[in-house]
């Protein structure tokens, strides 16, 4: 029974967090043609590599004219000897934005690469400095293909928990839709338990 109620549980948390993703995407979607939003997460390195330099990491999702652009960036500082040392920055800080929308463009820039297909984009541009330098990986989706996607799903789970509420009204095994009114304990095709049954 604890398997069950924990495979109920996590069947359930699974679907709300679908749900809750493909909403939010819509909502993204059809207001990023008044609106650009974007929320970037960032985390520094404490111990700087031999006190010559820091390292930062920086997580980044955008959406403005009908495109999401999730972005992973890590940006490396160098200091000289003589330089004063940094101030001391938090270990984690995030931040959201919003401002008029823009189109989003990535290019992969003389060290970089970039794959485009059906609109989408996914690449890496690298920079390079005496003062450091950044990797910056990224992906642009058009909003169309992330809710097709999503609603796909979502009416997938929807169907799945429809069909299994019908096959336990009529008295059918959730695993292999055998009828169980003669035997409820336990399905002569399968074997399994009403309570072994997936959630």
């Amino acid at each position: 029974m604890r398997s069950m109620r924990t495979r109920r549980f996590v069947g359930g948390f699974l679907s709300g967090s679908l749900a809750m993703i493909w909403l939010i995407s819509i909502i993204a979607a059809a207001t990023s043609y008044w609106r650009s939003a974007s929320l970037s997460i960032q985390w520094n390195n404490v111990d700087r590599p031999g006190d010559h330099g820091e390292l930062s990491w920086v997580f980044c999702v955008q959406s403005s004219r009908g495109m999401f652009h999730e972005g992973w960036e890590e940006h490396e500082t160098y200091y000289r000897d003589s330089d004063p040392p940094p101030k001391d920055r938090p270990l984690m800080r995030s931040w959201a934005m919003t401002g008029p929308p823009h189109e989003i463009f990535y290019g992969p820039g003389p060290w970089g690469w970039q794959k485009s297909y059906l609109g989408a984009a996914v690449g890496r541009v690298i920079s390079r400095g005496s003062g450091g330098g950044s990797d910056d990986d990224y992906l642009i989706i058009p909003s169309w293909m992330v809710i097709v996607t999503l609603t796909i799903c979502v009416v997938a789970v929807v169907r799945r928990g429809l069909r299994r509420r019908r096959e336990e009204s009529r008295g059918l095994c959730r695993r292999c839709g055998y009828d169980l009114r003669a035997t409820p304990l336990r399905c002569p095709e399968c074997g399994t338990s009403p309570t072994e049954a997936f959630v």
